[in-house]
């Protein structure tokens, strides 16, 4: 399913004080963005009955709700991450998706890429020179004239390095080879905690006893159509080898995962705790399991917004257990999208089709030979983009 436009919809918790009572405007010591990748706010209503009362419920009664659209067409995590946190668009900010195509090279580049700065734990070299405006926590680094300590959690090396902006004190993820929570040596040392995490409760030990099974009763998760009979799933991601932690970034663990981080975070900062403002970036996963069609896992889709509540109302009782709620400003969005559905089923007769970017290049370049004489008229394709070759046409035509 593809979402043409940004839709982003902020739950914005302000304050958590009891009914009636005024509500004190001053600057927060803490600024708090999750981002939930591929939330779907028709799912998030269709599931309400499925939630408890610290989470969502607890958003929707005590917090505000805002919509806002940027519009642009085939959004994905990196560039809605960047629009979510620049305030811009793509055409602004750079980020126009997680890859794209160099004209020059005809070679995929990443939006993180930068083989200028090494790796934390990792072999990916990154920064976020590609970015090209500021960010919320560039902006809050200048305003507090460095003293805002801002950092950015994510599953993902992209989501994590956009959200954090150029001047962060860090942008945190998890390597897809050893589990280990990395970063780069564009932010400043790689956090002493962090290395302690890593070696005393990473991921690459907690993953040996993760089981995903559903957390309530089948029966309740009623709300989807499934391809396959309504039986509990079992998955356990060891099973899938050297590709467990690619598994685990697509299921309701990787939430569980980021808020022991974010519980060692602040036991091991002073974030939150001064009266300069700081900001906690963090990006949630609630797509569907392994990228499969959403009829294919239905029953893991309900069962991970169960968790993705639960998982919330854990962070917000850690953020009022260490800070208050009170002194925080904590909005939460989706990054607009969701993965393309498969084709639907032709006995429906409902007018579908999908285009092969393929053939149309093939034929483009038969059209280009048949005007202009023989040549390689198309270098490249990306997405829905087509790369021209300048060259022969200056000379041909």
């Amino acid at each position: 399913m593809e979402v043409k436009g940004l839709v982003t919809t902020l739950f914005t918790a302000v304050t958590l004080s009891t009914a009636g009572a005024q509500t004190v405007v001053h600057t927060p010591k803490l600024v708090v963005g999750i981002t939930i990748d591929q939330l779907r706010g028709d799912y998030l209503e269709l599931f309400s009955s499925l939630y408890g009362e610290r989470g969502f419920r607890r958003l929707w009664k005590e917090g505000r709700v805002y919509t806002s659209e940027y519009d642009y067409s085939t959004p994905d995590c990196a560039s809605s991450i960047a629009s979510i946190f620049t305030g811009t668009v793509p055409r602004i900010h750079g980020i126009v998706s997680e890859n794209w195509l160099n004209p020059k090279t005809l070679l995929m580049k990443n939006c993180v890429d930068d083989r200028n700065y090494m790796g934390n734990y990792t072999d990916q070299n990154s920064s976020a020179e590609q970015q090209l405006t500021s960010t919320l926590g560039d902006e809050l680094k200048v305003a507090t004239d460095g003293k805002g300590l801002v950092y950015a959690f994510s599953a993902y090396r992209e989501a994590a390095i956009l959200a954090a902006g150029h001047a962060a004190d860090g942008a945190f993820w998890l390597d897809d080879t050893s589990g280990k929570w990395c970063g780069s040596t564009y932010y400043s040392t790689f956090p002493f905690f962090i290395t302690a995490f890593n070696i005393q409760e990473g991921t690459d030990s907690s993953i040996q006893k993760m089981e995903w099974k559903p957390l309530r009763k089948t029966s309740d998760y009623k709300y989807l159509p499934s391809t396959y009979a309504s039986a509990p799933f079992s998955y356990q991601f060891t099973d899938y080898g050297a590709a467990k932690y690619r598994y685990l970034k697509t299921s309701p663990f990787i939430n569980d995962e980021l808020n022991r981080l974010l519980k060692k975070t602040f036991a091991e900062t002073k974030i939150g705790r001064d009266e300069v403002t700081d900001l906690l970036s963090v990006t949630y996963y609630a797509g569907p399991y392994n990228h499969q069609p959403e009829t294919d896992v239905a029953l893991e889709l309900q069962d991970s917004y169960v968790r993705l509540d639960h998982q919330l109302g854990e962070l917000l009782d850690l953020i009022d257990q260490q800070i208050g709620l009170q002194n925080a400003f904590i909005f939460i969005t989706s990054t607009g999208y969701t993965e393309e559905e498969k084709t639907i089923n032709p006995n429906y007769r409902i007018p579908t089709g999908e285009f092969y970017i393929e053939r149309s290049t093939a034929l483009l370049n038969m059209y280009f030979t048949a005007q202009y004489g023989p040549g390689q008229w198309v270098e490249a394709y990306d997405g829905y983009s087509f790369f021209l070759n300048y060259s022969s046409i200056e000379v041909k035509i």
